[in-house]
């Protein structure tokens, strides 16, 4: 599903609206639909086990980018591999990619 893929080093760049890169910078890399990633130990892809997850392209049980609304956030908690409601602490907030930052 790749739109931007380099002819010498195979890799891609760029996938269309409602996919991501699974391996960015890496030769034959390829974009899988939002919301899906491998079954761990396969190559099918399944639903994300997180329904509030973008990305789990290593395994569907761990989340790498939570869906972003104005109450969904990534977890920095006992579990950062899960999408969790609560709002970020102080000095904290979510940058561009959907992720936790630290203001100082």
């Amino acid at each position: 599903m790749c739109v931007g893929r380099d002819a010498g080093t195979r890799i891609c760049t760029t996938c269309p609206a409602g996919y991501y890169l699974n391996t960015p910078a890496v030769a034959d890399n390829d974009c899988y639909e939002e919301g899906r990633g491998k079954r761990s130990g396969t190559q099918a892809l399944v639903p994300c086990a997180d329904t509030n997850c973008l990305e789990c392209p290593t395994s569907s049980t761990i989340c790498r980018k939570c869906a972003q609304t104005p109450t969904k956030y990534w977890s920095q908690g006992t579990d950062p591999t899960t999408c969790v409601t609560t709002p970020p602490a102080s000095k904290f907030g979510i940058d561009a990619t959907g992720f936790f930052m630290h203001w100082l």
